[in-house]
């Protein structure tokens, strides 16, 4: 509930799926754009882009205001958006990913504005990578993380959210934004938090209505960030991670394990399925388990080799067991990566699950 009125109460997450209208006290489309609503589709949609100032801009003051911000608490906002260049062919590449440089991608950024006399503080913007952004008029993900600290929240009156940075000319369309806190689907159970090291391995329970990374993370934001795809295979839908733009063995999706659970002696299966996109000749890989460790230094355990593979294999299930011994006495959380065979080679793109 909140703070002081317990007849308002506080979501962990707010939705704006369009599918019951659209709140034009909130939503906005920048100086000079133009919002329509679809009714059918439940869509927004903006047109008359022709500055890269322009693109949809939400005002979540009354939100913060009857619902403070948590400080330092990590919040996911999760969009569904299509990006419609009617210079392009459908499903054509994008100008983003063609120039393969951020400056050319939207970016969703948060303007917060501070009591008169304090300032208005634009603290921060985040690109759409091109290894993330969908082809021409398809639907994708933009999902990204966001933290409030001291100077954040102090003397502030206002905050708006701002989706801007296209092409003039472009039609943008939004299915969904959604704003939350994580919920315990990002964490392990607290009854039986060891069971499973891996929190949503095969990417079919995530947050952001199933479409955001956390809590896997890249150490390499400027080149990846973990992406949700599905696929429909014989009338069945999968779910599945996705890595593209890698240049380096270790470009993988990361996860921090709870080192408690790496109890001595006790045995943990191993199972990842894998498919490389992109790679014509064939290529090992294994998995990693690696952190600081109370006696033995910094470890680069490796549960699992996998034999070689090529994109010709599709989908390739490699398993196996190990047992816990002192080379997993971490002295902090652990991270889980994948790791490929060919250092200093172009490794494709990685489906995996």
């Amino acid at each position: 509930p909140h703070l002081s009125n317990s007849s308002i109460s506080c979501p962990n997450q707010i939705v704006h799926d369009f599918e019951d209208g659209v709140d034009f006290s909130v939503w906005g489309g920048g100086e000079g754009g133009i919002l329509t609503y679809d009714e059918p589709s439940g869509t927004l949609t903006e047109t008359n882009l022709e500055r890269s100032w322009q693109g949809f801009r939400l005002d979540f003051t009354k939100f913060t205001m009857d619902c403070p911000i948590t400080q330092d608490a990590t919040y996911l906002v999760t969009i569904r958006l299509k990006i419609e260049d009617p210079t392009l062919e459908d499903g054509a590449v994008s100008i983003c990913e063609t120039n393969n440089h951020k400056d050319h991608c939207p970016k969703l950024g948060r303007s917060i504005v501070k009591a008169e006399g304090k300032g208005w503080l634009y603290d921060k913007e985040v690109n759409l990578l091109p290894s993330s952004i969908g082809r021409n008029n398809e639907w994708f993900t933009f999902a990204t993380e966001w933290t409030w600290d001291e100077t954040d929240l102090t003397n502030t009156v206002g905050q708006v959210f701002y989706l801007e940075n296209f092409k003039p000319g472009q039609i943008i369309h939004m299915d969904e934004f959604q704003f939350e806190l994580p919920s315990p689907k990002s964490y392990a159970p607290v009854l039986d938090p060891c069971n499973e090291l891996v929190v949503n391995g095969d990417a079919e329970n995530a947050d952001g209505r199933g479409w955001h990374h956390y809590p896997m993370w890249s150490d390499r934001t400027d080149r990846f960030i973990p992406t949700i795809l599905e696929e429909t295979v014989d009338g069945a839908v999968n779910k599945y991670w996705h890595i593209e733009n890698r240049v380096w063995i270790g470009d993988s999706l990361r996860f921090h394990v709870n080192r408690q659970c790496f109890m001595l002696g006790s045995t943990y299966t191993v199972s990842l399925r894998a498919r490389f996109t992109g790679k014509t000749h064939p290529v090992k890989y294994w998995f990693e388990i690696k952190g600081n460790t109370a006696t033995k230094g910094y470890r680069y355990n490796k549960p699992l080799y996998c034999p070689s593979q090529s994109a010709a294999d599709g989908w390739v299930t490699c398993s196996g067991d190990f047992v816990v011994d002192e080379y997993y006495e971490f002295t902090s959380s652990p991270e889980i990566i994948l790791v490929t065979q060919d250092e200093n080679d172009s490794t494709g793109y990685v489906d995996w699950e």
